[in-house]
């Protein structure tokens, strides 16, 4: 299962204290979205596109808005040049993350960075501060969501890099397969392997690939679901 909701993350520091990110992954209020579709197009006029010869901050911020939405929503792809931008690093650093093995940002098939793996790397960065909306207490009569949420009906599950998490239906020939590989166990009960999975150094399971081959992933982040 992909990651669509909500996930914790791990803090960062603000004012000298400790304080814990949520993003909704997936989740972004309608006037929010609204209010980037009216950024971008008053940065697709005319006049606005070509002042400066096109490099003006106007297009700068209309870009950083679309790439945060990308990011909070966890669709589409982020521009590199921007990613450097929103993650304090040069565009050199970006490239070097992008071209390691098992790094932590993931290319796109349009040739930007995958806004889930961009997430994932944003939060780990210090002094990288969420979109504003999202610190905002949620509107209930809005969403209708968060209301309805209770804690002992909720459990939270790992979340590898490529959005796929660590759920029910991962079982196989009546069992879950975690841990690295030469090293694997399998668990038939659900909470026994999430427990245990919990307590390893390197978070791992296996899951489907689109080609439904079950290959080891690593867990990076957290998502809270609902029992079943």
């Amino acid at each position: 299962m992909r990651m669509r909701d909500g996930f914790d993350l791990p803090g960062f520091q603000r004012g000298g204290k400790h304080c814990r990110l949520h993003f909704e992954v997936g989740f972004v209020p309608a006037p929010v979205r609204a209010l980037i579709a009216e950024i971008k197009a008053f940065a697709a006029r005319s006049d606005v596109a070509h002042l400066n010869d096109g490099d003006n901050a106007l297009l700068r911020i209309a870009d950083l808005a679309c790439s945060r939405l990308a990011i909070d929503s966890g669709e589409g792809e982020v521009d590199l040049r921007l990613l450097a931008v929103l993650g304090r690093v040069s565009e050199g650093r970006v490239r070097n993350l992008l071209s390691e093995t098992d790094g932590p940002l993931e290319r796109g098939p349009d040739g930007g960075i995958k806004a889930l793996s961009a997430a994932v790397w944003l939060q780990k960065k210090k002094g990288y501060l969420a979109s504003v909306w999202q610190e905002e207490e949620p509107d209930f009569q809005e969403t209708g969501k968060a209301a309805d949420l209770v804690p002992e009906k909720m459990i939270f599950v790992h979340v590898a890099r490529d959005g796929f998490m660590f759920t029910r239906d991962l079982q196989r020939n009546g069992s879950y397969r975690i841990g690295a590989k030469g090293a694997e166990e399998n668990h038939e009960d659900f909470s026994v392997a999430l427990s245990r999975l919990n307590v390893m150094a390197v978070l791992r399971w296996r899951r489907p690939n689109d080609n439904r081959n079950r290959g080891i992933v690593s867990g990076v982040a957290w998502q809270r679901i609902e029992k079943k």
